[in-house]
Parts: structure tokens; C-alpha cells; sequence
């Protein structure tokens, strides 16, 4: 990153800070036993979960890998799975499930979370609940931002009901998501970081792997990361019980630049996974095949490089998946490349069929930021050659120059001054293209300027 003397200042003051602020974080942290204060040459592996279940889904080959090891792992679970109607519906045996209802299914997977965490050989503090809505993590990523407009949840509530909570009371808003995984970050420090894949289509999880990917970028950390994937078309297949055969990599995903490992589970792993999964009841009883399926002699872990933009540098590509788009198929987005050429960051996003001017596109911008407050956002919209920008206040006056786009066969290009983004170290970007019932959008990704 290039933001010279203040991002150094910061990384020095929060890696000075880092051991106070154990002591300093509300909630779960502050009970954390000694045994689990970071160890310089101890491997630590934080696990976030959109979910109580998904870690033991597609986490428990690396959490045992990790504790055999001799490191320590830790679990951010990002809701309470408490928006579930369905499961709510039948664990309680009503006809319709109502907001209380959900809430008390958000008590009871609490609960579930931690036996199965026990039989993947973890403690009760080793889970920390984060506690925001389920169902709702795409809205606060995308619309709640601010802690002036909390989002209701499914559950009722605008804010962490559950007093078991890392901050019992926080609004359901995308600051205070950031906030919470930055604390947890910089108090625990670690060196190993598995979370969501982005392109994960439950909305849950792609919004779990944009929060947590905003909140790294904002650290003085370089922790390995990898992520997982869970919600995917014909993903795992089949989705049946099959703990003799290998679980295979998702077929969409194969040459978008992901790379894959498979780490192994022994047979008693397999049950001690078995285990886990089952102690999930509420979840078991409304979607069984789904979860043990996930129940095979591997889990995959997935790795994708972060692009370095440097200027006059080769560009970066973001491959998209092929056929991944919603409705009829006059839209599919193949790839997304991003340069910098002196004063300006140019965008050129490539369509498996011509662009018209029917078209709509939109491309989202965030620049993760280190301290608290709002969120850097710029959205450019591009519709019957019309040109629309909304940003935050804070860049209004950054965005002076007019904007470069261009309509180029099976080409959108965009071009944005460098003023823009004026000593920010870190970009996140998703496109969007829409032509009637047919959309496709990249996965949010982020990339070092």
C-alpha cells in the first residue's frame, strides 16, 4: 500500500495497542483465558461463519489441522441463523413462526454452535457471537451502513438482542459489523483467516467475505487467507450422505483463478465432522441432505491472489463465472480488468454478447478505512447513455474531473481520476450489469493501489 507516513503511524499504534485492547473489547474478549492471548510463533486461525454450523461444514480439516498443530482457532459467527422461518416453524411446531419465534431459534443454534464446536475439539470461548440478523447481512453491507439507519432484522430487532453477544446492543448496520471484526482482528491477531468465498450466492455469505475482507484491509495484519464455499449451483454433488468419496471442486468455479486444495479428514476426523454437523438439529431436521453432504473425506479450501495495482504495471483480471447469471441469459459478464495509467484507474468490463445502450451498468467502489465513521462509497451508474454518480460527501469533492465511459462492442469501459482516491491504499469493487429480467454481477473483491 501507498499511504505513507499516516499508514505507518496507524500500523504502529494498533500493533502497540493490540494487547491493551484484549482487555478493552466488550462482551466474549474480555473473557478469554490467558491460554489465548496471542503467541508471536503460535499459529492462530480465526474461522468466520455467516452462520452456527458453516464451520463445521467446511472448516473442521483445517481447525483439526490447526489444533494438532498445536495453534489455536477461534470461530466469529456473523448471525444467529435466527431469520430461518422454516426451521423455526418446526422446531416449535407451529404453523407460521413468528418474530419471537425467531428469536428464540437464535437462542437455541447458539447452543447447537456450542456442542458442535466441542466435538471439533474446541471450547466455549473459543466462539464468539457476533449476533447480527440472519438474512441481513447483504442489506447491511449494501444499505445500513450508517448507525443512523439500523436495519430490522427478521427477528425484530435493530440491534444485538442476545446477551451472550460480543457487543450485546450494537446496531444491525454495516459500521457496526466492521467495527466488531476489527476489534477481533487486531485483539487476536491472526495468522491464519478462513472465510467465505465471494462467490458464495447466499447472501450471507458474500456479504461475510465483504465485511471481513474490508475489515483486513483497514489492519496493520497479513494473516494467510483462504475461504470456503457452502451456497453454489449443483455444490456439493450429489448432496446426499457420502463419507467414503471425495468432495470435489464446484464445477463453475474451476478457471477463474481460484486455486483449490483438498485437506484431508482421517476416518475418525470424518466422525468427529459427522458429529458437529448433526449437533445442529434445528438445521438437520429442514435440510439434512444439504449439511451431510458436506460429510466427505476433504474439505476444499479456496485461494485467490489480491491484485497490487501499480501504475503503468500490467493489469489485473477478475475472471467471472460463465453462466452464473440470474434470469434469461442476454447477460453474462466474463471479466473484469482493472490498470492504473498515470492519473487514471481504468475499468474494462467484458460481456459474453455486445453492450447496446439497453444495457445497465453499475460499478460499486469502497475504500476501506482504518479508523471509524462512514464509509467511503462511489457508484457509477450507466443507462441509455446517461451517466449517474452518488457517493458519499467526502468524495464529492474528489470526483471533479468528468468521468471517461465507452460502449465498445462486448466492452464497457470506464475510466475515474486517480484524485479520487487520494491516499487510499485499498479499493473494493463489484460490477453490475442488468438488460430486462437478466443480471450479472462480479464478486466484491479488493485490490492494493
Amino acid at each position: 500500500m501507498s499511504n505513507g507516513q499516516t499508514k505507518r503511524g496507524l500500523a504502529q499504534l494498533l500493533v502497540l495497542t493490540g494487547s491493551l485492547l484484549l482487555l478493552c473489547i466488550p462482551g466474549q474478549a474480555k473473557d478469554l483465558p490467558s491460554a489465548a492471548r496471542p503467541h508471536p510463533a503460535e499459529k492462530r486461525l480465526l474461522v468466520i461463519a455467516p452462520h452456527p454450523d458453516d464451520e463445521s461444514l467446511a472448516g473442521a480439516a483445517l481447525i483439526h489441522k490447526t489444533l494438532q498443530e498445536g495453534g489455536s482457532v477461534r470461530v466469529a459467527v456473523m448471525t444467529n441463523g435466527d431469520g430461518f422461518r422454516r426451521a423455526a416453524s418446526e422446531q416449535f411446531h407451529l404453523p407460521k413462526a413468528e418474530a419471537s419465534d425467531l428469536y428464540r431459534l437464535g437462542l437455541l443454534r447458539q447452543q447447537e454452535e456450542v456442542t458442535a464446536a466441542k466435538q471439533l475439539g474446541l471450547q466455549e470461548q473459543d466462539i464468539l457471537f457476533l449476533g447480527y440478523p440472519d438474512a441481513g447481512l447483504r442489506h447491511l453491507w449494501s444499505g445500513h451502513w450508517s448507525r443512523q439507519a439500523p436495519y430490522t432484522g427478521l427477528n425484530g430487532f435493530n440491534h444485538v438482542p442476545y446477551r451472550r453477544a460480543f457487543r450485546h446492543g450494537s446496531p444491525y448496520c454495516g459500521q457496526a459489523v466492521t467495527d466488531d471484526l476489527r476489534r477481533i482482528l487486531t485483539a487476536y491477531r491472526p495468522t491464519h483467516v478462513l472465510y467465505p468465498d465471494p462467490h458464495d450466492v447466499h447472501g450471507d455469505h458474500w456479504a461475510s467475505s465483504a465485511f471481513t475482507q474490508y475489515a483486513l484491509a483497514g489492519l496493520p495484519l497479513t494473516p494467510v487467507e483462504s475461504t470456503y464455499l457452502i451456497h453454489y449451483p449443483q455444490f456439493p454433488k450429489p448432496q446426499s450422505y457420502r463419507p467414503a468419496h471425495p468432495l470435489q471442486q464446484p464445477k463453475g468455479l474451476e478457471d477463474i483463478g481460484i486455486r483449490w486444495r483438498s485437506v484431508p479428514l482421517g476416518g475418525h476426523e470424518v466422525q468427529q465432522k459427522r458429529s458437529a454437523i448433526l449437533a445442529h438439529q434445528s438445521q438437520i431436521q429442514v435440510m439434512k441432505d444439504l449439511l451431510t453432504s458436506f460429510v466427505r473425506q476433504n474439505d476444499l479450501i479456496g485461494k485467490s491472489s489480491i491484485p497490487l495495482l501499480q501504475n503503468g504495471g500490467p493489469a489485473s483480471e477478475l475472471l467471472d463465472p460463465a453462466g452464473d447469471q440470474s434470469g434469461d441469459a442476454a447477460v453474462d459478464i466474463r471479466k473484469l480488468t482493472v490498470s492504473r495509467r498515470g492519473e487514471q484507474l481504468r475499468l474494462c468490463l467484458d460481456l459474453a454478447r455486445p453492450v447496446s445502450s439497453e444495457h445497465r451498468v453499475t460499478v460499486r467502489l469502497r475504500m476501506p478505512q482504518a479508523q471509524g465513521g462512514e464509509t467511503s462509497q462511489l457508484e457509477v451508474k450507466v443507462h441509455q447513455r446517461k451517466l449517474n454518480i452518488t457517493s458519499y460527501p467526502e468524495l464529492n469533492s474528489r470526483v471533479q474531473h468528468p468521468l471517461f465511459w465507452q460502449l465498445q462492442g462486448e466492452r464497457f469501459l470506464l475510466t475515474l481520476p486517480m484524485s479520487t482516491f487520494r491516499n487510499m491504499g485499498c479499493l473494493m469493487l463489484e460490477t453490475e450489469v442488468k438488460q430486462g429480467t437478466s443480471v450479472d454481477r462480479t464478486a466484491w473483491r479488493r485490490l492494493y493501489l
